[in-house]
This record gives C-alpha cells, sequence and structure tokens, in this order.
C-alpha cells in the first residue's frame, strides 16, 4: 500500500509511470497506479531474475514516463534487484526513480543519498523486526520540486509536506501539527532502531548474509532447488524454495503451523504453488532459528505421504509478505 503514498504525493492523475514488475508486489503497485489514474506501462521481467539496467533505459526511451516504480526485494519471488547507477539513467532522460524497500530496510546495504534515489518506502516489521503500522518514506529535492509544482494537492492524511512539517524536515520553524501519531508505533520503532544501532548496521548486514547462506546450504543438501538460482541474485532474508513435484505447499505450511508450531508462508504470485518461502531476519536471523526451519522442513516432507491424506488444501495459516 506504501506506493499509494508515492503516487499520490509526487505524481498529477493521467501522468505517465513505467513499472518494472516480477512479482506479486509490482503488480499491485501497478493496480495502485492505475486506481489512482496514472498511466501505466509495465514492463514484465522473469520471476526469478533481476532487471538489466539497459532494458530498463530501453523502455524509458520509448515511453518517456516521469517515474521508474522498481522493487528493491520482491518476497514473492526472493529477487534483490541491484540499485546502484539506476538514478544516473532515469535523470539522464528527466525521470524520477522511485523505490520499494518494504523488506530490504536495515537488511540489505541501501544507500538512498548515495544512489540519488528520489522517492523510497520502507517499513519497520521486516529487517527492523518491529510492529507493523507506519511507513518510512525518503524524497529527494528532485521529488520535492514536483511537490511544489503540483496543482493539486493530494488527500489531506498523504500529504508529504504536512507531515514533514511534524517533523521540521524541510525548515527550522515551528512543527506543525497534522494528526495524532501512533505513540506506541513510534516507542516500538525507537526501541528497534537503539538495537540495530548496537547491533551496528554493517554487522547486522552480514550477519543477514551468513544466515541467509547457511539457509540454502542446508536446503541443497536436502535436494530442493531455490527459486532464484543464482544466490548473487536472491534476496538475503526471504528466500523461494521449490518443492518436489506432487507436494501440495499448502499442506506442507499447515502441517509445520498445526504440528510443529512453526509459520512457513506458501508462495504467492509467481511461486504460488511451486515454492515454500522462508523469512529469516531480525530478532529470527540467528543459527538456531536457520537450523529449527531445516528441521522442520526436513520432518514435513518425510512424513507428507502419512499427513497429507488428512489435510485438504484450505485454512492454512500461514500468510504474511
Amino acid at each position: 500500500m506504501e506506493a499509494w503514498k508515492l503516487y499520490s504525493r509526487t505524481l498529477h492523475t493521467g501522468e505517465k509511470v513505467l513499472i518494472a514488475t516480477n512479482g506479486f508486489w509490482a503488480d499491485r503497485a501497478i493496480a495502485m497506479a492505475e486506481n489512482y489514474g496514472l498511466e501505466v506501462v509495465r514492463l514484465p521481467g522473469p520471476s526469478n531474475e533481476t532487471f538489466k539496467f539497459e532494458d530498463l533505459e530501453k523502455e524509458i526511451i520509448k515511453h518517456k514516463p516521469v517515474l521508474l516504480f522498481i522493487s528493491h526485494g520482491e518476497t514473492s519471488t526472493g529477487v534483490l534487484q541491484p540499485l546502484e547507477g539506476l538514478s544516473k539513467i532515469c535523470h539522464r532522460h528527466g525521470c524520477l526513480l522511485a523505490v520499494d524497500a518494504i523488506i530490504t530496510f536495515a537488511a540489505v546495504p541501501l544507500f538512498v543519498d548515495r544512489w540519488e534515489i528520489d522517492a523510497i518506502v520502507g517499513a519497520p516489521q521486516k529487517g527492523l523486526a518491529a510492529p507493523p503500522g507506519l511507513t518510512f518514506l525518503s524524497f529527494s529535492e528532485r521529488a520535492v520540486e514536483r511537490m511544489d509544482k503540483k496543482k493539486v494537492n493530494p488527500p489531506f492524511y498523504l500529504h508529504a509536506k504536512k507531515v514533514a512539517n511534524c517533523w521540521r524536515c524541510l525548515n527550522d520553524g515551528p512543527a506543525g501539527f497534522h494528526y495524532t501519531w501512533n505513540s506506541n508505533m513510534l516507542c516500538a520503532i525507537r526501541e528497534a532502531f537503539l538495537q540495530l544501532l548496537e547491533k551496528g548496521l554493517a554487522n547486522t548486514w552480514e550477519n543477514q548474509t551468513k544466515m541467509a547462506e547457511r539457509l540454502w546450504i542446508g536446503l541443497e543438501k536436502m535436494g530442493l532447488k531455490l527459486w532464484v538460482p543464482n544466490k548473487e541474485k536472491r534476496l538475503p532474508n526471504v528466500t523461494t524454495v521449490i518443492l518436489p513435484e506432487g507436494i501440495d505447499v499448502k499442506k506442507v505450511c499447515r502441517y509445520a503451523y498445526d504440528v510443529l508450531h512453526t509459520d512457513i508462508s506458501f508462495g504467492i504470485g509467481p511461486t504460488y504453488g511451486k515454492c515454500l518461502r522462508i523469512g529469516i531476519m531480525g530478532y529470527n536471523c540467528r543459527p538456531e532459528i536457520v537450523d529449527r526451519a531445516l528441521e522442520v522442513i526436513t520432518e514435513v516432507l518425510d512424513k507428507y505421504p502419512i499427513y497429507s491424506k488428512q489435510y485438504t488444501s484450505v485454512g492454512v495459516n500461514s500468510w504474511g509478505r
């Protein structure tokens, strides 16, 4: 839903946007853009691969959009999209770069200013390991200039400059009052950031990579294949693993939840009915959690011939992004 906030703050109804889509959440961004009245150019890509910059530039030159929207991490497929250098391509052709960093925020290297990203959204409930409910937003000077030129203001609740004024982001004057904040959420996020600072950001990134590799090696030793074959292009905090043909993914998830008390998600979008999605992030980014996930998958596959007769494919408790 965070894509809506970017659209309403920086774009006019009827303007053209290019959206790179290789998974469920990029498709959701397209639906929201169309709902907002934008002219959407869809650029589909392989669900187990990243977008090549040369292909993105060709589409920008061809369609001349005012904004390119792309996901840094696509959790439906487990793909991690490189971003460094992409803004230079966009800016060379008069296009803004907007990024969905919901899953990657605090989990992988992300340099918003250095990479000159114009608009970006993050969230607290993934790599930061805080409760969901608030959104992190960042806008470049280019994006702010666009806001200033908008003839029609966004909905009052989504008015970025009014929100920014509450936090004195744009000036040193008195803070304004936009609406009542969720103070509980702010306290939770503050504590999560303090824990992140205590660990160190670079150490957190390094640990995330180590735990991902521990998981990948364990899965491959079991004879399972990962949806994204090239590990350099894998999202380290959400792994998509292909189950053997003939195994009902939802039954696997339900047995893991009901019997082993472990919540493992099934695939959505391109991976629906084919993959498990294993999230290892935040507090759970530890060796014992990775090993537990591998133990659970081993057991559910070993006992599948027995419990598969007891379960239907409905009523699965494993959901989420």
